[in-house]
């Protein structure tokens, strides 16, 4: 089932990529932890404004709790340090 998890949490940044974000996989990079019936994905989002130009990177930091093959709760975290405690994990 926790292979599972990941391939669903794999499937919502897809979605989310969806949203107008062009190719927000590759940029993030994301380091996906499978944690039983959480997935944790820590991360850097690198985007670049479509009219400006603007560079912008911002810390990408999400826990998503699953069961029986949903995802119940999803949740993006300011900095690494809360996701992983969110996660029951430390640095």
């Amino acid at each position: 089932m926790s292979q599972e998890n990941i391939e669903v949490m794999r499937a919502v940044m897809s979605a989310f990529a969806r949203e107008d974000l062009p190719a927000f996989l590759p940029l993030t990079d994301p380091d996906i932890r499978d944690l039983g019936d959480q997935v944790l994905v820590l991360g850097t989002l690198r985007l670049n404004g479509r009219e400006s130009g603007v560079q912008m990177e911002n810390p990408l930091a999400m826990v998503a709790r699953f069961r029986e093959g949903p995802i119940t709760h999803l949740k993006d975290y300011a900095d690494r340090g809360q996701a992983l405690e969110a996660a029951g994990l430390s640095e």
